[in-house]
């Protein structure tokens, strides 16, 4: 097995507020990624560097690859689930999450193995996150109805699981812990978690798995990737120049390259003078095989 280091290959400078939810399409050669608080889509070529940027009606909290489509995204808005044309602009609404009420915003998600989108909803605002914990995951079904898979949850984030699917990772960042659970990919249910690490380094934010079952966490405040072992243990930090990642993805060819997104949000003046490079996107190599970027399979 590989060691879990990275060296960094290739700095992004987009200035991002937000930067989230990076993901990397294997059929264009392409990484997209948002800025949440800006309510822009990022469109990277790679590795010739072409740049797009796309206004989106709503802020998003994540987004996924449509299967065999390369003219949709679809995304988990502030206010539920929607198919986005970023070339027209289009805007599809699948589901609407009726139940998110006043301070609560859909943010963290992915696609699960077996092709379903799942994303969460999170408190903003500090009474709520003050009171009992109202975030939960939703599961997205290619039909377009719509589960909650999780709860009990303050500031949902880090989702992935494992390469063969049967296990899922998430995250609290408000109470800094990493969750485990089992998985079911045929019914797109979770256990309740067997298994959870307090991470005292940094919040931790956006996660993604490598084909060894290592979870690659984005510390926010840390300036660093954590890499931990399927039991949690942390094995390794991947310093990156910003204090605040947000969200990492493995792409490239052969899945060797990892891609991080981060934010401004939050930092002083001095804090930006000190840390130009923040809300950047960095690129690293890797030495190792993640996990590629799956699609979700939805009628378009």
């Amino acid at each position: 097995m590989p060691s879990p280091k990275a060296h960094l290959i290739e700095t992004i400078d987009v200035a991002c507020t937000l930067g989230e939810s990076i993901l990397f399409r294997q059929s264009d050669s392409t990484v997209w990624w948002t800025d949440d608080d800006t309510q822009k889509l990022y469109r990277l070529g790679w590795p010739g560097l072409s740049l797009q940027i796309f206004s989106l009606p709503e802020r998003a909290g994540s987004i996924a690859l449509v299967e065999g489509s390369e003219d949709w995204i679809l995304v988990a808005f502030e206010t539920g689930f929607a198919l986005f044309a970023p070339a027209s602009g289009d805007v599809r609404w699948l589901y609407i999450l009726h139940t998110l009420g006043v301070g609560l915003r859909m943010n963290d998600g992915r696609v699960e193995p077996a092709g379903r989108f799942v994303a969460s909803s999170m408190a903003e605002t500090k009474t709520l996150r003050e009171g009992p914990p109202l975030g939960a995951f939703y599961r997205l079904d290619p039909n377009g109805e719509t589960y909650q898979v999780l709860g009990d949850l303050i500031v949902p984030n880090g989702l992935c699981w494992s390469p063969s699917g049967d296990t899922i990772y998430y995250a609290d960042s408000i109470t800094r812990s990493i969750y485990r659970a089992n998985y079911n990919l045929q019914t797109g249910t979770a256990s309740e978690p067997n298994l959870i690490k307090k991470i005292e380094t940094g919040p931790p934010d956006g996660a993604v798995t490598d084909q060894y079952g290592r979870i690659w966490s984005a510390l926010w405040g840390a300036g660093c990737i954590g890499v931990l072992d399927a039991d949690l243990n942390m094995l390794n930090e991947v310093n990156i120049d910003a204090p605040n990642p947000t969200c990492p993805c493995f792409g490239g060819e052969d899945s060797a390259l990892l891609f991080v997104t981060s934010a401004r949000k939050g930092m002083t003046l001095d804090e930006t003078t000190t840390h130009p490079t923040a809300g950047s996107v960095f690129i690293f190599e890797t030495g190792t095989t993640g996990t590629a970027t799956k699609a979700a399979e939805v009628t378009v």
